[in-house]
């Protein structure tokens, strides 16, 4: 009788676990508000300082993390910050396991400029306000 019992609590307490990590998996999706203040923070620093405050692991290389300062107040969804922080850097994210990984964006091209001179091939004049076509890309 004694066994029987021992093993119902066992069973008990598994499903009280099982049940709390699924509740804490799924929080990230809830759209709990989470509160943080970053103050001259670079990304690499404010995601490990988010991961933090939302309880929930946010997994990066931190070679592939620009460089960027952050100082900027939130009130919101780890979702919602966590897409304003990575606006226009080239990562993404997504939710794996009760975690956050975040990733390269294979469709993101980073905006760029090319600089210099383009000159007549016969004279040699430089031309002014020229555009340069790329046959290749069409940009």
């Amino acid at each position: 009788m004694m066994r029987r019992v021992q093993f119902y609590q066992k069973w008990i307490w598994a499903i009280c676990l099982a049940s709390a990590f699924s509740s804490h998996a799924q929080d990230n999706d809830s759209g709990m508000s989470i509160h943080i203040t970053f103050h001259q923070a670079q990304l690499s620093q404010a995601l490990k300082e988010l991961s933090t405050a939302s309880g929930v692991n946010v997994v990066f290389s931190p070679d592939m993390v620009p460089d960027r300062i952050i100082t900027r107040e939130f009130d919101a969804s780890l979702n919602a910050i966590l897409t304003i922080l990575l606006d226009d850097t080239g990562l993404a994210f997504r939710e794996q396991d009760g975690q956050i990984i975040l990733y390269r964006d294979a469709g993101y091209f980073a905006p760029f400029s090319i600089s210099g001179y383009v000159e007549d091939g016969e004279t040699g004049e430089r031309l002014f306000a020229a555009h340069v076509y790329d046959l290749i890309s069409g940009a």
